[in-house]
């Protein structure tokens, strides 16, 4: 199964010769030797005694079968006879089945070596045959590497009272052994692993509770307070915590909060303002409606752009009036998607230009309406940077100053994503700059415009004002020199009469 997914799988007692096979096991490792060593060991037994003639007792299982199966295959290689073969099945075996191997192998043959190459259950029951029918020292054994000195053990304490017939049969048994070294450490590690290790090994719960010899509670999360293995009093965890190991709990970061078992810590669903919101919905609509009236004007200043009056209002302004209005509302797109480093960099980029672009262009109109009425009537020649390249270079210069301390801004702080949390469950996504306000740097400037155009407004204010009190201080010198004939011209008529 692990094959299909291609997941490794490392083994420390899988011996079998066929999962050397790399075609067939290309994920499979192993801390073990083959049974191809082993029987090559054994092989090397017999060969160095002159063990030529011998009979093999394995199991009817993977193990016990591949094991024979390379023992005779190799045999030839080191002039050895295995004879009478005998196959167990160790699931359906009983003791009588035993004894009939170990008669076979006594009565049938003239062999004073068994090679024994089966599981350790299967051993015993073999081992415990032969003392049952009292073979002694007819039979010199080997085992395999199932059959470990524990077997010994084992062995003898199945029938304690036959102490010295067991040791018989045992007398001159070999075993083969993988060599193997005690590992510094290992024991202390993993015997000190706590439950935690379960995330990574869904069996470790297992081993823990046979190793402690004590069950676990599932139904809360709890950390022990005192050190017993087995019995402890218990916390639980807090409302955002979550439990490191047994002994310890840790708050979870800002944004997340902890699973149900709280075992670790999950991120908190981020919220934001994106096409689907129902405020975004109506800016978008608004700023639809206002894109295909600009659009319009745009249409009617191209059909009837040779016309006195759209000339006089000055086209090439006008027109960058136009492409201002219809660029501030494209940005509501922009402001309403949802924040990424893209969306954040347009934001804070576009909102101050299409500001600027506005005014500069109104700033420049108005300033070339009132420096040509202010010419008139003092200088009867054309005044000077009011044509329409002229104005579209002051325009250009004023929005590029704009555009200088946009740019500044951005490498000085570069656009990102951030998070903030105005509950512990909720974590709302922003473009850096929204929560201190510090994106209205770049709308200084174009406040600084509006407050030149508002300063240009109040002038030619002040100067109609002007104008309107010299037109009454000429209407009432006009009506009193009217008032001066009218009574000389009566007083002239006076005398005659």
């Amino acid at each position: 199964m692990l094959k299909l997914f291609s997941v490794p799988q490392i083994s420390y007692m899988a011996t079998s010769p066929a999962l050397s096979n790399k075609k067939i096991y290309p994920h499979f490792f192993r801390t073990i030797p083959s049974d191809l060593n082993q029987a090559h060991a054994m092989l090397e037994i017999l060969k160095q005694f002159e063990w030529t003639y011998v009979s093999i007792v394995y199991s009817d299982t993977e193990y016990g079968n591949h094991g024979y199966e390379t023992l005779t295959s190799l045999a030839y290689l080191y002039s050895i006879c295995f004879s009478t073969p005998q196959r167990i099945n160790k699931e359906h075996f009983k003791n009588e089945d035993y004894d009939t191997v170990i008669r076979t192998i006594a009565n049938k043959t003239d062999v004073r070596v068994v090679v024994l190459f089966a599981e350790k259950s299967t051993t015993l029951r073999v081992l415990d045959a032969a003392k049952r029918l009292n073979v002694g020292t007819r039979f010199l054994w080997i085992g395999s590497d199932s059959w470990s000195s524990s077997n010994h053990r084992d062995f003898a304490d199945l029938d304690s009272s036959r102490m010295g017939q067991e040791m018989a049969v045992l007398e001159g048994a070999l075993v083969v052994q993988p060599l193997s070294r005690q590992l510094s450490g290992f024991d202390k590690y993993f015997t000190n692993l706590t439950l935690e290790h379960e995330k990574i090994n869904p069996w470790f719960r297992e081993f823990w509770q046979e190793y402690h010899r004590c069950g676990i509670n599932d139904t809360e999360v709890m950390i022990r307070e005192e050190q017993d293995l087995c019995c402890w009093r218990c916390r639980k965890c807090g409302l955002y915590q979550y439990k490191v190991n047994d002994q310890r709990c840790e708050d979870c970061l800002l944004g997340t909060r902890p699973t149900k078992d709280s075992k670790r810590c999950d991120s908190i669903p981020e919220e934001y303002i994106d096409y689907y919101s129902p405020w975004a919905i109506v800016a978008m609509v608004v700023a639809s409606i206002g894109i295909l009236l600009t659009i319009y004007v745009w249409f009617i200043f191209r059909i009837y752009g040779e016309t006195p009056v759209i000339k006089a209002s000055g086209r090439e302004l006008s027109s960058l009036l136009l492409l201002s209005i219809l660029a501030s509302f494209l940005m509501t797109f922009a402001i309403v998607a949802e924040p990424i480093t893209e969306t954040c960099a347009i934001t804070r980029f576009g909102i101050g230009f299409c500001y600027t672009l506005c005014y500069a262009a109104l700033v420049t109109k108005t300033n070339r309406i009132h420096r040509i009425f202010n010419n008139i009537s003092h200088s009867p020649r054309k005044s000077r940077y009011t044509s329409p390249k002229s104005q579209l270079l002051i325009t250009g210069i004023l929005i590029l100053l704009e555009v200088i301390v946009n740019v500044i801004l951005l490498i000085m702080v570069p656009p990102r994503v951030k998070h903030i949390y105005p509950t512990r469950d909720t974590k709302i996504k922003i473009c850096q700059g929204l929560d201190d306000r510090s994106y209205i740097v770049s709308l200084i400037y174009p406040f600084v415009l509006i407050g030149h155009e508002k300063e240009k407004e109040y002038e030619e204010e002040k100067e109609e004002e002007e104008e309107e009190v010299k037109e009454e201080e000429e209407e009432q010198v006009k009506e009193g020199r009217r008032i001066e004939i009218e009574e000389k011209e009566k007083e002239e008529e006076d005398p005659e009469e």
